[in-house]
C-alpha cells in the first residue's frame, strides 16, 4: 500500500477541488454532462502537474 505524505495529499486535494469547480462551471455553461466531465479531468491533470512541478522545483532549490 502506498502512503501519501502531507504534500502529496495537499496537491491531490487542491487539484480535485479545482477539477470539481471547473466541472460544475463547464456543466452549467455548456449545459452538457460530458463537457463537465471533460473539464474536470483536464483541470485536475493540469492543476496536479503544475503543483508537482512547483514542488519539485522547491525541493531541488532546497537541496542546493
Amino acid at each position: 500500500m502506498v502512503r501519501l505524505d502531507r504534500i502529496e495529499f495537499a496537491k491531490l486535494l487542491v487539484s480535485v477541488g479545482a477539477g470539481i469547480i471547473a466541472g460544475n462551471f463547464a456543466r452549467d455553461y455548456f449545459g452538457d454532462q460530458i463537457a463537465g466531465l471533460f473539464a474536470s479531468v483536464v483541470v485536475l491533470v493540469i492543476a496536479y502537474s503544475v503543483l508537482d512541478i512547483a514542488d519539485r522545483a522547491y525541493v531541488r532549490k532546497g537541496d542546493s
